[in-house]
C-alpha cells in the first residue's frame, strides 16, 4: 500500500515537472518572465499559471536596479482561520525577522490574539514552518535562514505559501514533509 503511494506521488511530481517544462512562456507577462528566470538563476524552480487567481494576488517581483527578489508571502497559522499576507519582503531577510511580529500581543486585535495565544506564548522557537509544494506536500523550512537560501532548490506555485505549526504538532505533518529529489540540481551539496 505504502509502495502505491510513493509511487503515485513520484508520478504526480515527474507529472507536474513535465508540465513545467513544457509551460508556454510566452503567455506570461514580462515581469513574471523576468522573476521566473531571476528564480531558476537562484536555483528556484518558480511555476507561473497564465491567468489563474493566484497569478491576479502574485505581487512578488524582481528589481532589477538592486539585482532582488521581493516575494509576497502568505503565513496560515495551523488550527486557526489566521493568514497574514507580506507584500515585497526582500529575498535577504530571515524568515523570522519576516514574521516576529506575528508573534507579539501587541499586533492583534482583541479577536485574533485569542486565537493566536498559543502561537504568541511559543515564540518563534516553539513554531516550525512548512512551505506548501505544488505536489500536496510540504517543505520544512529553517527560521534561521535568509528567504532567499530557504527556497533554494524548491519549487514553488507562484509564491510562497508558508504554514506556520506549533512544534508539538509536527508529528502530525510527516507524512505530509516532502523529501527532496535531487533532480533539479544534481550538484547540491549535503552540508545542511
Amino acid at each position: 500500500m505504502s509502495q502505491d503511494y510513493r509511487l503515485m506521488n513520484e508520478f504526480i511530481e515527474a507529472v507536474g515537472e513535465f508540465k513545467m517544462k513544457t509551460q508556454r512562456i510566452s503567455n506570461l507577462s514580462a515581469v513574471f518572465r523576468r522573476l521566473r528566470y531571476q528564480a531558476y538563476q537562484r536555483h528556484i524552480r518558480l511555476q507561473i499559471l497564465p491567468k489563474s487567481t493566484l497569478n491576479k494576488n502574485n505581487t512578488s517581483f524582481f528589481n532589477h536596479k538592486v539585482n532582488k527578489i521581493f516575494w509576497r508571502i502568505d503565513w496560515t497559522f495551523h488550527g486557526t482561520d489566521v493568514i497574514y499576507t507580506n507584500h515585497k519582503v526582500p529575498e535577504y531577510q530571515k524568515l523570522n525577522s519576516v514574521v516576529r511580529n506575528y508573534f507579539t500581543t501587541e499586533f492583534h486585535d482583541d479577536e485574533v490574539k485569542e486565537k493566536m495565544k498559543f502561537y504568541v506564548s511559543a515564540g518563534i522557537k516553539g513554531v516550525i514552518f512548512l512551505m506548501k509544494t505544488p505536489y500536496g506536500k510540504y517543505y520544512e523550512l529553517d527560521a534561521e535562514d535568509t528567504i532567499s537560501y530557504s527556497l533554494r532548490y524548491k519549487t514553488i506555485l507562484e509564491y510562497p505559501e508558508i504554514l506556520v505549526v506549533l512544534s508539538i504538532h509536527k508529528d502530525a505533518f510527516s507524512d505530509l514533509l516532502y523529501v527532496e529529489n535531487s533532480t533539479f540540481n544534481n550538484n547540491k551539496s549535503k552540508t545542511m
